[in-house]
């Protein structure tokens, strides 16, 4: 901080000789707090202890550590305290030789007159003062900017959180459009929707509004509402609703659930967020593979480690090595433009880490691609389950053709 002017500086004065140093004490005491100490030793414990000082003065000559050794680690313990050193004209030399490795700030010369002494001493405060009003300014500087980079960083995370909810809501446009078109063929024939299009076009708008919560509440502390789940249904549920969007139709999905529930613990939209995201992605890599029947295998599992995964493999043109390590990152895609953004997976990896899961990736090249969502089992005495057989190879797969 700045020394301010109401305050007295504080001046250390080392010397062996008491009479000396009540010499010092004497000339000094007006304008300075003065404490002693006789010998480089004790000088470091009092720094140690009841620093810092502005001024520390100090005797050439002293038993077992002169003052050029007192002020170098005296110089380490506190470096903005401004160092004299008193001096012999037989020590000259080595005054000289302190200067230059920049251990003082001035050297006096014994006997040395009260006058000298004093313009000596104010001479350094005022160098103190300004060493110090430059760190102020220069910590003032640092906090300024880390206040900066902080703010830059939230608007940062504020357009992720943004387009990621922009990514949700073009999903949810998908699943509207095709209910919209169902009840239109329902009035062109002039009968009632179906109690099953109702029911999903009240999910769908219980989604909508809770992208339009997110966006809301974004920058604000947000409260976790958990609930326990079966994933077996939430998985079930969210194919089905999945399958309003048409995009299914391009490929034949393989489901198998578990023969009993998965119990987790987590917020369902949220799973369902993640679960939509890796299913829309598998069918995008299989309509860029184009050159044998696209295939999409969902199952569902329990480990020996207390977890429960679900997998989503696809046969599509599967994931460059030198890729798996960037698709997580917000805003990486292989896809064009105008078919992703790159966010999905960033914002599905979230969640999942939110959920205390994790969600891993295997792919091949020209092979197709598994993702791997695990989450801790709220029943965690389940039986492990061993992942159902499947393999890319299209004469083995056992499939549900959706088309």
């Amino acid at each position: 901080m700045i020394t301010s002017s109401l305050v007295r500086p504080r001046v250390l004065c080392v010397d062996d000789e008491p009479r000396v140093l009540a010499g010092l004490r004497l000339h000094l005491r007006r304008e300075y707090e003065v404490e002693v100490a006789e010998g480089g030793e004790q000088a470091l414990e009092i720094i140690n202890q009841r620093g810092p000082f502005a001024v520390v003065i100090s005797d050439m000559r002293m038993p077992y550590m002169n003052g050029a050794a007192f002020f170098a680690q005296a110089r380490v313990l506190a470096p903005d305290t401004v160092r004299i050193l008193l001096t012999g004209y037989s020590d000259i030399d080595d005054a000289i030789a302190a200067i230059n490795q920049g251990q003082i700030f001035r050297f006096l010369t014994k006997p040395c007159r009260p006058a000298v002494l004093r313009h000596a001493v104010e001479d350094a405060v005022a160098q103190y003062r300004m060493i110090t009003a430059d760190h102020e300014l220069v910590r003032r500087e640092v906090d300024k900017i880390s206040h900066q980079l902080l703010h830059t960083e939230r608007l940062a995370t504020l357009g992720t959180m943004a387009s990621g909810v922009g990514h949700e809501l073009n999903n949810m446009a998908a699943v509207f459009n095709s209910l919209v078109h169902a009840l239109e063929q329902c009035a062109q024939k002039e009968r009632p929707p179906s109690a099953e299009d109702l029911e999903d076009l009240n999910w769908v708008a219980k989604r909508l509004t809770m992208h339009g919560r997110q966006l809301l509440n974004m920058g604000r502390p947000q409260r976790h509402h958990t609930e326990t789940l079966d994933l077996r249904e939430l998985v079930r549920r969210t194919i089905e609703r999945l399958e309003l969007t048409g995009k299914l139709k391009t490929v034949q999905l393989q489901l198998d659930l578990h023969p009993t529930p998965l119990k987790i613990t987590g917020k369902a939209g949220q799973l369902e967020q993640v679960l939509i995201n890796l299913c829309l992605n598998a069918v995008d890599a299989i309509d860029d593979h184009g050159t044998r029947p696209g295939r999409v295998h969902v199952s569902l599992g329990t480990d020996t480690h207390g977890g429960v995964w679900c997998k989503v493999t696809d046969n599509g043109v599967g994931i460059p090595q030198s890729d798996l390590g960037s698709i997580f990152e917000p805003y990486f895609t292989t896809k064009s433009d105008d078919r992703g953004t790159g966010l999905g997976l960033s914002v599905c990896r979230q969640i999942v880490v939110e959920h205390d899961g994790e969600l891993k990736v295997e792919s091949q090249v020209g092979e197709g691609t598994t993702m791997t969502m695990t989450l801790p089992n709220a029943e965690p005495d389940t039986e492990p389950l061993s992942e159902p057989g499947f393999s890319l190879d299209e004469d083995t797969i056992a499939t549900q053709d959706r088309s």
